[in-house]
């Protein structure tokens, strides 16, 4: 019996698959449409999302211009805590 294994990357993968018999077959044929619809409905959603929050930016933004942030209970609490650890 002679055995020759096939070598492939990644996009020859996603981009066709081919059957032990060799004949190619598209991988999105493997999907039912109910699944292919949501895998496109998933990818709309990511392309459509922004890369930032906007909303998590501007309460950064005002917690940076906040001079009584962080207080000073929070540093005190933080720096017990960081005691503790150093002296375990």
């Amino acid at each position: 019996m002679d055995i020759r294994p096939i070598f492939t990357n990644v996009s020859n993968i996603t981009e066709s698959s081919s059957t032990a018999s060799g004949r190619s077959i598209n991988p999105n044929s493997l999907m039912r449409p109910n699944q292919l619809n949501k895998s496109q409905e998933i990818q709309e959603m990511i392309n459509n999302s922004p890369d930032v929050r906007t909303e998590k930016v501007e309460e950064a933004k005002a917690l940076i211009a906040d001079p009584s942030f962080p207080s000073d209970e929070i540093i005190g609490e933080i720096s017990r805590l960081m005691i503790s650890n150093i002296a375990e």
